[in-house]
């Protein structure tokens, strides 16, 4: 059996991160995946990872060595079907330097830097709180520079990044630096403009409470005011969401995760009302029912049952209430899961499990199972008088409590 071998892929770029080498290479419309391959210390060609991107990172690299690599193209079966390069495409990993002080001096701010890797030359940035990184220099002799532009009292941070001999960046840059005021770092809650921002104390001082910070072993998000957001999914451009418990905390809890996920892919844009409107349709719309007889009264219980809609798209009318309570939670609603009775179409009552959701003073039914069986009805934001189905009654209800960075399901008097 003959086969046929394909072009093999050509490196595109390789650029340097803080930590390792960022490697592309061109698309090859037959191939399945890639395998991209580096030399070892002694010529080798040895596997970093197999992709089915036209991108990867080689990581924890040493600073100022030579790593050469290559592609080929593989098969479903990961089998070859594409030659390779066999001189390879090298790259000098240079990590980025780190600023290491800034203090004020008689005309500016005096910076300096730390270098493991020997550079040519060294190009300094400065930033505000309130604008991009600016180039103000470039430095052809020695690991420091005197910011003579600096303004007093102006809050400033720093970054430096290596160059070649023909002026060419050839590492990438440490973003999380420290801010400045008249070369001191800034401590606390500071003042510039008109607005307020909090800034790291301790060690890390000068550091802008911006993003994911662990306090007290307690995961925290700050806006770029460095306030805690609360009650909200939080994370912006390649973070994580996540979803800040009414305290601020992190919540760590499976089912809270995924219903954070399950919003981010499902709810759309607008208000958490209308991405709480467009998840339940989503749910109703691709319900696939799976009929289980257990009523939940555990944690372990609802986990189960959440995640099982969330990771296998499946289950019964206890799953499907959970989950929803978990989406309503993550939007910022008070929310829990309700069982009870509900009237059979063979007659008398059935075990039956619903939603229920606190919007502007008052609490509604969602009920995802039933809308899907009976698209006709509206089974969205009802409540008990006005509900389609007869009879219906509670029997318990379960609040979801906050406990640290977990959720706990609490039965709850009524």
């Amino acid at each position: 059996k003959s086969i046929n071998y394909i072009q093999a892929p050509k490196i595109t770029s390789i650029k340097n991160t803080t930590t390792g080498s960022q490697i592309s290479w061109s698309k090859c419309n037959c191939a399945a995946k890639y395998r991209v391959l580096y030399k070892d210390k002694n010529g080798n060609w040895k596997t970093i990872e197999i992709t089915d991107k036209t991108t990867t990172t080689h990581k924890n690299l040493t600073n100022g060595l030579k790593y050469t690599y290559t592609v080929r193209c593989l098969d479903k079966n990961n089998k070859y079907i594409s030659g390779f390069n066999a001189v390879g495409t090298s790259n000098t990993f240079i990590a980025p330097p780190k600023i290491v002080s800034v203090s004020g001096v008689s005309g500016g701010n005096l910076v300096k830097w730390k270098s493991d890797f020997k550079a040519v030359g060294y190009r300094l940035y400065r930033k505000t709180v309130d604008s991009s990184w600016q180039s103000i220099a470039d430095v052809k002799s020695g690991t420091q520079y005197t910011d003579k532009s600096a303004k007093k009292n102006v809050v400033y941070s720093y970054m430096v990044r290596c160059l070649d001999k023909n002026g060419k960046i050839v590492s990438s840059y440490i973003t999380d630096n420290k801010y400045y005021k008249n070369g001191t770092a800034c401590d606390g809650k500071v003042k510039i403009g008109t607005k307020y921002y909090k800034f790291i104390n301790g060690v890390y001082k000068g550091l802008l409470k911006t993003g994911y910070h662990t306090v007290n072993g307690k995961e925290y998000y700050y806006n770029s005011n460095g306030d805690i957001l609360k009650n909200c999914i939080v994370g912006s451009g390649s973070q994580k969401r996540k979803y800040a418990s009414p305290s601020g905390v992190i919540i760590k809890s499976a089912e809270i995760q995924a219903a954070v996920d399950f919003v981010v892919a499902h709810g759309g844009s607008g208000t958490s009302y209308q991405k709480l409107t467009n998840c339940y349709k989503y749910l109703v719309k691709n319900c696939v029912y799976k009929r289980d007889y257990g009523i939940p009264s555990t944690n372990a219980n609802f986990k189960e049952r959440a995640l099982s809609v969330f990771n296998k798209n499946c289950g019964n009318c206890f799953a499907y209430s959970t989950a929803l309570s978990c989406i309503s939670r993550v939007l910022g609603f008070d929310s829990r899961e309700v069982t009870g009775q509900i009237g059979s179409r063979y007659g008398g009552v059935t075990p039956h499990g619903w939603n229920e959701t606190y919007i502007d003073g008052k609490w509604y039914i969602s009920d995802v199972i039933m809308e899907w069986e009976y698209p006709a009805c509206n089974y969205y934001m009802r409540t008990y008088a006005n509900y389609p189905t007869r009879p219906f009654y509670a029997e318990q209800k379960y609040n979801i409590v906050f406990n640290g960075d977990e959720i706990n399901w609490k039965k709850i008097s009524f």
